[in-house]
């Protein structure tokens, strides 16, 4: 055997091995490397805390912008906590093809709203098959536009006839069959005949090109109506993808009577047409005293009372998204860490944990923060920069841990006459959810509170 070959493979196999052992020890957060190699004595620029003072409450959102929401959401809830939340939809059609020609012989048959499902959010969600919703259809009464800005709390005005009315069981998850062919999820909503008849006749002129087709036919307006019942905690949100191509509705038309089969022409659902969301909260007061929200959350929010109590988010904080609740609060303490000293902050992550880990609701799969500023506007915190790995912001394991270094050694290192206008917290910054959260408030004598974990490092 080659004895100069053998030691080269043992060098190789031992430096392999010490390459290994150097790997694991950097296994360490980065603020504890070195650490290891001080006494204890020797440990005291290092601090750690986990007791700063937070102010924080829950207050109405802004509000939300939803014509540019990536799904548009349609459904109702009973909550015992937020009270009854519904979601309608207001959307344009437009002509799949310009001056389409319906025979003067023309015979309706039918004219059916397809609305394909991309998600749902279920209340209590054990519950073993979704409530039956109640969704009534009206056509729009006034022009829509794809270039202007709708928000969530708008209404426009509407005929005052309805031409459509469905109550069903949602089946998100379900393939279906029309005409014996198989389809992805979809909503199948029947429309009037007398829409339908309208269409068949409109004049040439009316189908000229989709200026003249939108200004003729103003759009849909789909409202889900309140759930026919006083039960807490039942109902749901539906998501639909009203981009994808089988988004339509299609009128279903014989040539003449005499004919055996149906023709059919789409009016089609596109980037081009303007639609968006409703959100009704019914200002947290429900329908009637029932379905109204929980006393403390509607206190806290100043619901029926004077002014908001705030003092009630020691206890318990709310957020909600479809333009609901946020969550304001600051750290009024933070810079007496600074009076006498100067210090490098290793690592600041706020902690949100569960109220009830047993709670049925699911949580929401994402929060996000926002830094307050003078104009009463809001901006992205610098943390949020270094991507979501850093910033973190995921329920996982019954909590949120948010990174939030950058903000806290920024805030440290501003005059201390600086106004600290504080943070805002929501559910998900894209808002395409249907998600409500409750978690433990900031009294510092509660296990599961919220809090700032601070680690720093002091400069002698």
């Amino acid at each position: 055997m080659n004895t100069q070959l053998f030691s080269l493979k043992n060098f190789a196999l031992l430096f392999l091995l010490g390459f290994m052992i150097v790997l694991s020890s950097c296994e360490d957060e980065p603020d504890l490397i070195g650490m290891s190699l001080q006494s204890q004595n020797e440990k005291l620029g290092v601090g750690f805390s986990d007791s700063t003072s937070i102010i924080a409450y829950s207050v109405f959102d802004d509000s939300l912008r939803t014509d540019n929401y990536s799904a548009n959401l349609l459904g109702t809830f009973n909550d015992a906590v937020f009270g009854t939340t519904s979601a309608s939809i207001y959307t344009q059609l437009r002509l799949s093809t310009n001056s389409p020609v319906f025979e003067t012989t023309a015979v309706f048959d039918s004219l059916v709203l397809y609305l394909p499902y991309s998600g749902s959010y279920l209340l209590n969600k054990t519950s073993a098959r979704l409530t039956p919703l109640h969704i009534k259809v009206y056509e729009v009464d006034q022009k829509m536009a794809v270039d202007s800005i709708y928000y969530a709390d708008r209404f426009l005005s509407t005929k005052s006839v309805e031409i459509g009315n469905l109550t069903f069981t949602p089946s998100p998850n379900d393939s279906v069959k029309i005409n014996g062919i198989k389809y992805p999820p979809l909503l199948q909503i029947k429309l009037s005949a007398s829409l339908g008849e309208a269409l068949l006749k409109a004049s040439a002129a009316d189908l000229a090109d989709n200026d003249k087709f939108t200004s003729f036919f103003k759009g849909l307006f789909i409202n889900a109506l309140p759930l026919n019942t006083t039960e807490e905690n039942k109902g749901s949100i539906l998501y639909f993808n009203l981009l994808s191509s089988l988004a339509n509705m299609t009128l279903y038309y014989k040539k003449q009577a005499t004919d055996t089969i149906s023709t059919r022409y789409n009016f089609v659902i596109n980037d081009k047409c303007a639609k968006y969301t409703n959100f009704n909260h019914y200002k947290y007061k429900g329908l009637n005293a029932t379905l109204s929200a929980s006393n403390d959350f509607k206190n806290q929010l100043g619901v029926d009372i004077p002014a908001p109590d705030t003092s009630l988010g020691q206890q318990k904080l709310y957020l909600q998204s479809m333009g609901g609740v946020k969550v304001n609060f600051k750290f009024p303490f933070l810079r007496d860490l600074i009076k006498d000293k100067k210090i490098v902050v290793n690592e600041a992550v706020l902690v949100i944990k569960n109220l009830d880990p047993n709670d049925k609701n699911a949580p929401p799969s994402l929060l996000t923060i926002l830094k307050k500023l003078a104009n009463g506007k809001t901006a992205f915190l610098p943390d949020i920069f270094e991507g979501s790995d850093f910033f973190g912001g995921t329920y996982k394991n019954g909590e949120y841990r948010m990174r939030i270094t950058r903000y806290i050694q920024e805030m440290l290192n501003t005059p201390t006459t600086t106004p600290d206008y504080g943070l805002v917290m929501l559910i998900d910054s894209r808002r395409t959810t249907a998600n409500r959260f409750v978690f433990t408030g900031t009294d510092k004598t509660l296990a599961n509170r919220m809090k700032l974990e601070l680690k720093y490092t002091v400069i002698k």
